[in-house]
């Protein structure tokens, strides 16, 4: 057996479950934190009639580097409703998304001609 490499093999499986918990935790590497709540909360910025099911709510926030537990939070504070199996932005919600997208264009320069 050669040690030397099995110990390379297990810093390598050691290092992809540290990325992979980071994501978990919300740390998504490459995405500021703005950039992925404006990217959920567009997700969820659609009629209440075609609001997201559970399963893509919760997707949703995979996605973009959130717990779904903390869907709750969101509805807390008033930013995403549910209703009954639909879920999305509330007005305030939407206020927050227009502010917070003015942001980003004011922050990001203008690509060259």
């Amino acid at each position: 057996m050669d040690e030397k490499a099995l110990a390379a093999a297990l810093r390598q499986i050691a290092k992809g479950l540290t990325e992979a918990a980071a994501v978990l935790d919300g740390d998504v590497p490459g995405m500021e934190r703005t950039v992925r709540r404006i990217a959920l909360m567009r997700r969820f910025d659609v009629p209440p009639e075609e609001g997201l099911s559970r399963e893509e709510a919760s997707k949703a926030f995979r996605e973009n580097g959130y717990k779904p537990r903390s869907f709750g939070g969101w509805v807390r504070r008033g930013l995403i409703d549910r209703d009954a199996d639909r879920r999305y932005l509330t007005p305030k919600g939407r206020s927050l998304l227009a502010e917070l997208s003015a942001h980003e264009q004011q922050a990001t320069p203008d690509p060259p001609d």
